[in-house]
């Protein structure tokens, strides 16, 4: 299969349905930021960015837990600590602030070109945080975003910890937008857009016939079991549960910072997923997923739990896994066990680089899980320059690489 068919960031979309979404690498949010259009405080320390810059976001650390919230009881409080508290939504504040330069990132008609968007690191998710994709800007503190906490232990931090991520994506052709042009004529490209694409970024991969170009060029390895093809569907990598394990109760919580002292058998029990298996309210599980990966500097993927509105003609059946319908409502939505804010939130992010094994974390109460259900979506990002630092450099402390079962932390 030709380059042709791999997708191209700079391919313009607009008007073709939803467009592909575009992500900067970290040698673009390098460029953002020299060419001012990234606004970044505390400020980039080009001569030593150490964890901060990952292949393709940057790291976020925790300021403070201003506040909790638990839906089923519809209590809550001010926090004095930096605890998540077990079966709660929480309100955090980062120390680190992510702004786009109004002059340079927006086009006259008010679109632009900008934007972020959050998620936990792995080494949170693991534990059972998931941190809200759409930030609130906090203009004196940073970030702020919520995390929901559904595990059965409190879990405790320090000052700084990084525990989210942040990602910077790209609309290369916002100038275009709402300006009326006839069709055949040059579009009205502008200087500051042509800035903007030459920015280095990666590309969402929408068909199947993409996903099996970036196979076929040896970007990416995908198989499920003892060497057999992936699955996909619409552009979408589909994921399948092979094992479960479901988080032990600890007296007196989890520390953070001292995760890697938890052996898989100390803090997981496994869970029996031969029939069908419904999660509880306040259970962590985690799921081991049959797909195996082996990524070039040049592929990413994002991994999705549910996505919406997934009853349509040549969706892949699920069974625990069906997703909720928003069109009729949902009864469990009517009696508030579920926050829509949990729904098509990142599962976690694999960067560019990355070899091993990986696992899901289902979270929506009333699911169901069995060996072989599709528990996740890889939406994937080919990125033709490839990433200067991918996942396994030596200055990021990467953990999980070449991992073939799940572990809570490197020890």
């Amino acid at each position: 299969m030709s380059k042709k068919h791999l997708p191209n960031p700079l391919s313009d979309d607009f008007g073709k349905g939803r467009p592909a979404i575009r992500i900067l690498s970290d040698r673009g949010i390098k460029q953002a930021v020299r060419e001012g259009f990234l606004i970044l405080n505390p400020a980039l320390d080009f001569d030593n960015l150490g964890e901060r810059l990952q292949p393709a976001t940057l790291d976020l650390r925790l300021r403070k837990i201003d506040s909790y919230f638990n839906p089923g009881t519809a209590t809550g409080g001010y926090c004095e600590d930096l605890t998540l508290r077990a079966n709660q939504v929480s309100w955090v504040s980062f120390v680190d602030d992510i702004n786009f330069s109004v002059k340079k990132g927006m086009t006259p008609q008010g679109s632009c070109f900008f934007d972020k968007f959050l998620d936990g690191r792995s080494s949170l998710l693991r534990l059972g945080g998931v941190v809200c994709g759409n930030p609130d800007p906090c203009y004196f503190l940073g970030l702020e975003s919520t995390i929901f906490h559904y595990t059965p232990n409190d879990l405790h931090f320090d000052s700084e910890e990084r525990i989210a991520q942040a990602f910077i994506r790209v609309a290369p052709f916002a100038e275009t937008y709402l300006v009326p042009f006839d069709v055949g004529d040059k579009p009205p490209y502008t200087k500051q857009g042509e800035a903007v694409r030459a920015l280095d970024m990666g590309v969402q991969a929408k068909t199947t016939r993409q996903l099996r170009g970036l196979a076929e060029a040896g970007l990416m390895k995908v198989e499920r079991g003892n060497g057999g093809e992936f699955d996909s569907w619409n552009g979408l990598i589909l994921l399948h549960a092979k094992d479960a394990f479901r988080m032990k109760k600890v007296e007196g919580g989890i520390k953070f910072s001292e995760r890697s002292k938890y052996s898989h058998e100390n803090l997981f029990e496994p869970v029996d997923i031969r029939n069908k298996y419904d999660i509880i309210e306040g259970e962590h599980l985690v799921v081991e997923v049959e797909e195996k990966f082996e990524l070039s500097d040049k592929v990413g993927i994002s991994v999705f739990n549910n996505l919406v509105g997934r009853n349509v003609p040549g969706a892949p059946k699920l069974r625990g896994f069906a997703p909720l319908d928003l069109i009729s409502g949902d009864e469990r939505f009517r009696q508030g066990q579920v926050n829509l804010s949990l729904i098509n939130k990142r599962n976690s992010w694999i960067d560019p680089g990355y070899n091993g094994m990986m696992t899901a974390f289902p979270k929506l109460l009333g699911k169901s899980v069995q060996r072989g259900d599709i528990v996740g979506y890889g939406q994937v990002f080919y990125f033709p320059k490839g990433v200067e630092r991918p996942y396994g450099n030596k200055e990021l402390g990467s953990q999980y690489q070449g991992q073939d079962k799940f572990q809570v932390a490197a020890k």
